[in-house]
């Protein structure tokens, strides 16, 4: 009886490991920028950025001109209506015009979704898409009025039916504004692409200008609640010391395994 426990207590050790490496299942697309990974994507699902006029300094992506990064390619699950975009930033002017902070499109922009700031309403944000279908038109959300704060800007598309989503627009894990759109079709492997600065027209007929210092972005393929919004924490780990979950999983089971062999076979 006391074997049968020790057996449980270490596959309850092993599924707990394996608990911590699903908690980011749900996230497909993942940029810090920090020091040996400015231009990567963390999950490994998007190609490295990209960069056209703007630099990575001090973990930070400077959006600082009429230029920005860019990931290609992307090699992930289908993202369908359940999904939401996250960036931590901190504003150098508030009179940027049409910034697009952080894009996801179809590739040749079919259709996409923005993170927007200045762009139907001054100094607000808004979520960009093909001819606005996806935006909110009514009236203006909230006026930043602060520059060299930090701020944590989060838009979640959430499917209601067949034919719609709900929108909502966090900023600080608060709410600004939800509202009922048209859904889009899903992002596909494959034919997705993320852009940071602008939404793939950088050019002088479709000028944007985000003026910003970007500290991290995520792309989830799951509609987040607002708690799970307040929860996320911005991440300084190395991709490297992914491994240890497993290590220490297989610590866990190892010592779990010689205790009980100990306690139940060792007089």
């Amino acid at each position: 009886m006391k074997f049968c426990s020790y057996i449980a207590f270490s596959w309850i050790c092993f599924f707990l490991v394996l608990a911590g490496k699903a908690s980011g299942q749900n996230l497909v697309g993942h940029w810090t920028f920090e020091p040996g990974e400015e231009l990567l994507d963390r999950t490994g699902n998007f190609s490295p950025l990209i960069l056209k006029d703007v630099e990575i300094l001090d973990g930070y992506l400077h959006l600082d001109s009429a230029g920005g990064a860019h990931a290609k390619d992307y090699s992930g699950p289908n993202i369908y209506s359940n999904r939401t975009m996250v960036c931590w930033l901190e504003m150098n002017d508030l009179d940027a015009i049409s910034g697009h902070l952080m894009t996801t499109q179809a590739k040749g922009r079919a259709f996409k979704e923005s993170i927007l700031y200045h762009g139907l309403y001054p100094r607000n944000w808004n979520q960009a898409s093909e001819f606005w279908y996806r935006s909110f038109l009514d009236s203006a959300v909230f006026e930043e009025t602060k520059v060299d704060t930090l701020l944590q800007i989060a838009i979640v598309s959430k499917e209601l039916d067949k034919d719609r989503i709900t929108v909502t627009i966090y900023r600080n894990g608060e709410k600004l504004v939800t509202y009922e759109a048209l859904k889009s079709p899903p992002f596909y492997t494959g034919s997705t692409e993320v852009c940071f600065g602008f939404d793939g027209r950088l050019t002088d007929d479709f000028p944007m200008w985000m003026d910003c210092k970007l500290e991290e972005a995520r792309l989830y393929n799951k509609a987040l609640s607002q708690e799970e919004i307040k929860s996320l924490n911005i991440v300084k780990i190395p991709p490297s010391t992914s491994h240890w979950w497993w290590i220490i999983g297989a610590v866990l089971l190892l010592v779990a395994g010689v205790f009980g062999y100990r306690k139940v076979f060792v007089k």
